[in-house]
């Protein structure tokens, strides 16, 4: 999961400059679109793609392992590559709790640049965390590791 991850995508996708081949309207292009994670993620699937359709399965696993290999060396085996969402439903599941509950309490900004403000709260727990991101799964994920802290420090 981590290789496919928006970042992971959007990082390689940095590495190749594929933001300067990127063609946006004029209104993504004056807001930066080309250097969004979402889209050079979903540039760089389609090119995935492109290369499967013209070159066949050999050469676009040649082109991946080339992409990717860098960021293979980078994962710890021994490390979890789960997201936070994940682990703290996990956590919250193994120890017999109800899943948290996700609420957005404020979007703001215009709709190509919105920041969401998410809070996450559990059962076992008498208050949520707060957290905020440009897109509401970062947000999410953001108070999932905001609350997974919490959780471990009230455990202790």
């Amino acid at each position: 999961a981590v290789l496919v991850n928006r970042e992971t995508l959007a990082t390689i996708a940095r590495s190749i400059e594929l933001s300067e081949r990127i063609e946006l309207g004029v209104g993504e292009s004056k807001n930066g679109g080309a250097q969004r994670d979402s889209i050079l993620a979903n540039t760089l699937e389609a090119l995935i793609g492109a290369i499967y359709l013209d070159g066949g399965l050999d050469a676009c696993a040649k082109q991946l392992m080339d992409w990717f290999a860098p960021s293979l060396k980078n994962i710890d085996p021994k490390r979890s590559q789960k997201d936070a969402k994940t682990q703290l439903q996990e956590y919250l599941q193994g120890r017999g709790h109800s899943l948290p509950t996700y609420t957005a309490t404020a979007i703001t900004g215009p709709a190509h640049d919105q920041c969401f403000t998410i809070e996450c709260q559990v059962e076992i727990l008498p208050s949520p965390v707060s957290a905020k991101g440009r897109t509401r799964r970062m947000a999410e994920q953001q108070a999932a590791t905001l609350m997974i802290k919490r959780l471990v420090k009230a455990a202790e």
